[in-house]
């Protein structure tokens, strides 16, 4: 497994190059404006030579989204019967959980949002990740990227690469769901537990701001303690809300069930809608990859999906008694995974432990009430990038390279880069203290 490199274009790394003062001076008074008026919190991170993708990377990466969005959300069709409540049980949500999914509540009139997570290498993209649900992140930063678009150096490069808006996207898909309830202007909550508001504020409050101000949609962040239900309704304040986006997680459902109690009483009972509802997140479960990739189940696929399969899905199998002789053979090359893990919790590689530590750990993972799966590891690209914190200023550096890509409704939504240093942890997301940015692409997006 070798490490990729430079698999962008890098005009604005050889713009920096070019003229560094300048560049970093725009920079710098776009990003001392943003926090003086509180829309950049003291504790993001930013890439501000953000990555180009060519035209042919960008086809790819939109097919194979494209492809595997029809694939993921047949599933149950193809494989279960139709069967919601046999794919929950085969991904190994708990009862209380596929209670929520089977909800007759669930789908009306529903979105869907995605976001893949990928590494370019050199035998092209490689997907070891399907987020799906509501509670997907990487959008939050593209109102700093507004204005740094106005910045010379992003200025003279707008004619070759662009972005998507994918915050834009997002709140044209929320807008859709209101419309879809007769509610085009109805009362939103940004919604989550008590300690993620707190934390992350500073990314739900610019999605607020979006859909009040350039969407007409009212809207707020809202915590638990904001909340009261009402026979008629659910309360923030005086305030009763028609609609939750919620950015709580089913981990949150288990162990913050007070935080999350009145939002799910009042959908239940019909008295609020989500425009992302609970059963979405039954397809983010790593055990979809492990269908995907087992070649068992390719006779229910196209000759399209296979190909797009094997080209761009590690090696993903869900761990078992019977594949425990193969998971101790490969054990260098595998990472292993709870299916609904979040933020890198959980995960173990396997080049990380003795032969013996190694056979322990599968043996105590079979037991435990949690299914995990084993995937190939891949190494991710590399990249010579400028970053940028409030804490440490700008810095160039080697950079490990995480692509998202988002997928909203079936269309393909843009994407971000998360890079964490070389150096660092093998493990790249936002909770580790990555930094990020919007990915560009040649052309017309």
């Amino acid at each position: 497994m070798t490490t990729a490199t430079h698999t962008h274009h890098q005009p604005f790394l050889e713009q920096y190059h070019s003229h560094p003062r300048e560049y970093l001076q725009n920079i710098q008074n776009v990003l001392e404006q943003h926090l003086k008026d509180g829309t950049l919190h003291t504790k993001e991170r930013l890439i501000v030579t953000p990555p180009v993708l060519t035209s042919m990377q960008h086809q790819e990466l939109r097919h194979i989204h494209q492809t595997l969005n029809t694939l993921l959300f047949s599933l149950q069709d193809r494989l279960f019967g139709g069967s919601h409540q046999k794919l929950a049980r085969y991904a190994g949500f708990s009862e209380q959980i596929t209670e929520l999914f089977l909800d007759p509540h669930n789908a009306q009139h529903n979105r869907t949002f995605l976001r893949g997570d990928l590494y370019h290498t050199e035998d092209g993209w490689k997907l070891t990740e399907l987020n799906v649900g509501s509670a997907i992140g990487g959008h939050h930063i593209d109102h700093i990227f507004r204005s740094l678009d106005q910045t010379p150096a992003f200025q003279s490069l707008k004619a070759h690469q662009q972005r998507y808006e994918s915050a834009w996207l997002w709140a044209e898909m929320v807008k859709g769901f209101l419309q879809d309830h007769h509610k085009p202007q109805g009362q939103t909550a940004i919604f989550d537990t008590q300690d993620s508001v707190d934390k992350y504020l500073h990314m739900y409050s610019p999605h607020a701001h979006d859909l009040t101000e350039k969407h007409g949609i009212p809207a707020q962040v809202c915590a638990p303690r904001d909340l009261t239900l009402q026979e008629d309704g659910l309360y923030a304040g005086s305030t009763r809300l028609d609609f939750i986006y919620r950015f709580f997680n089913l981990l949150d459902i288990l162990h913050s069930p007070r935080d999350v109690k009145l939002v799910i009483e009042a959908w239940q009972k019909g008295l609020i809608q989500m425009p992302v509802d609970f059963r979405t997140r039954m397809y983010g479960s790593k055990a979809m990859l492990a269908l995907m990739s087992d070649p068992r189940n390719h006779g229910h696929f196209t000759d399209e999906e296979i190909k797009v399969i094997e080209n761009h899905l590690p090696w993903t199998r869900m761990l078992t008694e019977e594949n425990l002789p193969e998971a101790q053979k490969l054990q260098g090359e595998l990472v292993l995974k709870p299916t609904d893990g979040l933020g890198g919790l959980g995960v173990i590689f396997g080049q990380d432990l003795t032969p013996q530590a190694w056979q322990q750990t599968l043996i105590e993972r079979l037991k435990s009430s949690e299914r995990h799966v084993l995937q190939k590891q891949i190494k991710p690209s590399q990249g010579q990038l400028v970053a940028w914190s409030p804490q440490t200023g700008f810095q160039e550096d080697s950079f490990n390279l995480l692509y998202g890509a988002f997928m909203m409704n079936g269309t393909f939504s843009g994407a971000f880069l998360r890079a964490s240093p070389a150096s660092g942890s093998k493990i790249i997301n936002y909770a580790n203290g990555s930094f990020l940015s919007p990915v560009y692409f040649e052309g017309q997006p």
